[in-house]
């Protein structure tokens, strides 16, 4: 004989109504490492435009040629991405040295406090950051012709 009651479902238990998730998982540490390295580096960007590690790594990751679009849209080259991070943090001796060193004899760039600089300026600036990173000192040292020397910050 089929049953004449009703059918339902018994309603879900408080247990059940706690664990469910109501929002999307958010990433497991697995996942955010198989997301790309420069989607991460952007997206940090959107949470804080004035990271400067953030900056220094994307510029790490790109090609002398490439670019990258940010969030608001800009473009910026590897250079461009150098001189952001140096914006955001004027002490942040790393993005210094790579910019130093993309940078072609007799190249110089424009920093956002408005010098213009070339190899060896950024070079110092490594030294005036960290007077401890020996790279600094040897970068500059590549820089100078036989009996030239070069002054140091105080």
């Amino acid at each position: 004989l089929p049953s004449t009651q009703p059918s339902h479902t018994a309603p879900p238990s408080l247990t059940q109504v706690i664990h469910t998730p109501i929002f999307p998982p958010t990433p497991t540490q697995q996942q955010l490492h198989t997301m790309d390295q420069k989607q991460q580096c952007v997206d940090a960007l959107l949470l804080n435009a004035d990271n400067a590690a953030a900056y220094f790594a994307l510029a790490a990751i790109l090609a002398r040629d490439e670019t990258v679009e940010l969030q608001s849209g800009r473009v910026l080259n590897r250079k461009q991405l150098l001189l952001e991070a140096i914006r955001c943090d004027p002490n942040f001796y790393p993005a210094y040295n790579d910019l130093g060193t993309s940078l072609a004899a007799g190249e110089t760039v424009k920093l956002h406090d408005g010098r213009v600089v070339d190899r060896r300026q950024l070079f110092v600036e490594v030294i005036r950051c960290n007077p401890d990173e020996s790279y600094g000192y040897l970068h500059v040292g590549h820089t100078l012709e036989a009996g030239e020397t070069v002054q140091l910050h105080d």
